[in-house]
């Protein structure tokens, strides 16, 4: 996670883009979702209940907090303006495939449309 601070445009939007893996595999795939009909959609529907080592509850909690960071993203000083362009693109594609977070996506780009972060010109 300390790599999202890094000075290297790349290496951030590496970790944009491993964050919303993370946020796909540790949050349930929803009715209505774009690949809700894939067989090979990895999510916490895969883990069975009676798993020995995987719990689902604690692993859907990461979730949301991998989520939350990355709602957070835009806002902090280090993101450039690619940055916030890969963090927008992460969070349709998470919207897309997992409904259930339509709300906070939606509440985050109106938030970016109405303040965009200091960071970035005007004309970006």
């Amino acid at each position: 996670m300390e790599l999202r601070a890094s000075p290297n445009d790349g290496v951030r939007t590496a970790v944009i883009k491993y964050l919303e893996m993370l946020v796909l595999l540790y949050s349930y795939r929803t009715r209505g979702g774009a690949d809700s009909k894939k067989a090979l959609d990895t999510s916490l529907d895969n883990v069975p209940l009676s798993h020995p080592f995987l719990q689902t509850d604690p692993l859907r909690q990461e979730g949301q907090a991998y989520m939350s960071t990355l709602i957070e993203t835009p806002r902090a000083a280090y993101t450039s303006s690619s940055g916030c362009l890969a963090v927008v693109g992460s969070l349709v594609n998470i919207a897309r495939q997992r409904p259930t977070f339509l709300s906070r996506v939606c509440s985050c780009m109106i938030r970016l449309v109405n303040e965009p972060p200091k960071q970035l010109k005007p004309a970006q």
